[in-house]
């Protein structure tokens, strides 16, 4: 049974006024590059996700006490030149932000691969083998 989905505040609300600037920046970053996803709050992941209405479900900020993940459901199929990915599971890759200053300084590795993200579709796994890629 899944939860209905919840405002993104209401995901925010309890957190520190730090974090909450830091979610809301990543956001906007969001709605600007992919203005056609749609976000809704998670109460059981904790999180705002955003779907694709071609992709399906491709992002989710997850904020913590101490820093904002921004998860890339496909991250292990993506380009990251910068290296802003992290994590060690086989699809899902992370970028860790600590501060204003670390999402503005990987602002145009995010923007990649926000765009890449949407761009892989529906047929993710196939079009990453199609470019030569690991899905680990």
């Amino acid at each position: 049974m899944s939860r209905p989905p919840v405002s993104p505040e209401t995901i925010l609300a309890d957190h520190t006024p730090p974090i909450r600037s830091l979610a809301e920046a990543a956001r906007r970053l969001v709605r600007e590059i992919v203005p056609e996803a749609e976000e809704a709050g998670n109460t059981g992941w904790h999180s705002i996700n955003y779907r694709h209405p071609e992709v399906g479900y491709f992002f989710g900020i997850f904020p913590f006490a101490d820093e904002v993940r921004l998860v890339f459901e496909w991250g292990s199929v993506l380009d990251d030149p910068a290296g802003v990915l992290e994590g060690d599971t086989r699809r899902v890759k992370s970028v860790f932000l600590r501060s204003r200053g670390d999402l503005d300084g990987k602002r145009a590795a995010l923007e990649d691969l926000l765009k890449q993200a949407i761009g892989l579709g529906n047929d993710r796994v196939p079009r990453a083998a199609r470019r030569g890629r690991s899905s680990r």
